[in-house]
């Protein structure tokens, strides 16, 4: 197995726990963990080369809104999601979803360190208080969250068209 294949398919999984969490109504901060490591798995696959996926992608948490930076650009996506030939209007929905993706980017407990939320480690805040993610409820990543449901089905698309 090529690195590509293995980091999409734990991709995969890793979106099928996302989903039977939210299914069974498991608490916010379990389904963002699984959100944010499978987009960031995801990224990682899409990212390397299908020529030469020999060699391990880069060990960083930033890749998912790289690589919908790079889906932007690809015509045959844009099509293959049901835009057809309107690239313009694929890239208005992907430029709108990237601050979302960036802040699910930004969950990763590397990148948000011990003073902002994610949904893994606890962290203190401003107050010197200290939080454990079950405790949380992420308001920015409400299920009322159009921009989080868009990408979460954005997400969800790219993996059963593209991995």
């Amino acid at each position: 197995m090529k690195w590509r294949e293995a980091f999409l398919r734990q991709a995969r999984d890793d979106n099928e726990i996302r989903k039977l969490l939210n299914r069974q109504g498991a608490g916010c901060s379990h389904q963002l963990h699984y959100l944010q490591m499978a987009t960031e798995k995801f990224s990682k696959g899409f990212l390397c080369s299908e020529a030469d996926s020999s060699n391990a992608p880069k060990m960083t948490h930033t890749a998912f809104v790289s690589c919908l930076r790079v889906i932007k650009g690809r015509p045959e996506i844009c099509n293959m999601l049901g835009y057809g030939s309107n690239k313009t209007a694929f890239r208005n929905m992907i430029d709108s979803l990237l601050p979302m993706a960036d802040m699910v980017e930004k969950l990763a407990p590397a990148l948000a360190g011990q003073e902002r939320p994610n949904p893994e480690y606890p962290w203190k805040d401003n107050n010197g208080d200290i939080t454990a993610p079950v405790d949380f409820d992420f308001p920015l990543f409400s299920p009322k969250n159009q921009k989080l449901n868009q990408l979460q089905l954005l997400f969800d698309q790219l993996l059963e068209k593209l991995s």
